[in-house]
């Protein structure tokens, strides 16, 4: 994320497949989300569709909770860069959303309930999405400086208030 795409995906495959060597089933989730960024910021969105879906597989299989919901996000996000159909796109920033809840896993829901609004505000059908963004958003009561609430009150305050709704107060 630093500008040495070539040297982070020598890392980020050698860590993954160590872990695979040593059949490592914790954080594996962890390791296909970052390779999966990695791939990204290369413009390599095929393949990190494919460690998404292999991450998202071993998330059924193992149960590795640690960034499960991420992986959902981060495939909407390559679909929506190889301009795949909406309902891909949309499905899989469900599936994080539902998968975060389920969970527990706020910033994991913030995430893909901050995606899914911007997704939607794109395409011009936001909807319920940003009230859901915004109860997200709401369960933060500390912490608005960093990257994903920020991202988050940006989205909310760029989106028109719909009546009877409060715009975003972002926190100190």
């Amino acid at each position: 994320m630093q500008g040495q795409v070539a040297e982070g995906l020598a890392l980020a495959r050698q860590g993954l497949d160590a872990a695979e060597d040593i059949g490592l089933r914790l954080h594996y989730s962890q390791l296909a989300a970052m390779l999966a960024e990695i791939l990204m910021a290369a413009g390599r969105h095929e393949e990190a569709i494919q460690v998404l879906d292999e991450g998202i597989c071993r998330f059924e299989t193992y149960h590795d909770l640690l960034c499960a919901p991420d992986l959902w996000t981060l495939k909407g996000d390559a679909l929506l860069a190889l301009n795949a159909g909406h309902s891909a796109i949309e499905a899989c920033y469900r599936s994080a959303l539902a998968l975060a809840h389920r969970l527990g896993a706020r910033v994991s829901a913030l995430r893909a309930a901050t995606r899914q609004a911007q997704f939607q505000h794109g395409s011009g059908h936001l909807g319920e999405d940003r009230r859901e963004l915004q109860e997200i958003y709401d369960w933060f009561d500390e912490g608005h400086d960093t990257p994903d609430l920020r991202a988050a009150a940006a989205m909310l305050s760029a989106v028109a208030t719909p009546a009877g709704d409060q715009a975003v107060t972002p926190g100190p």
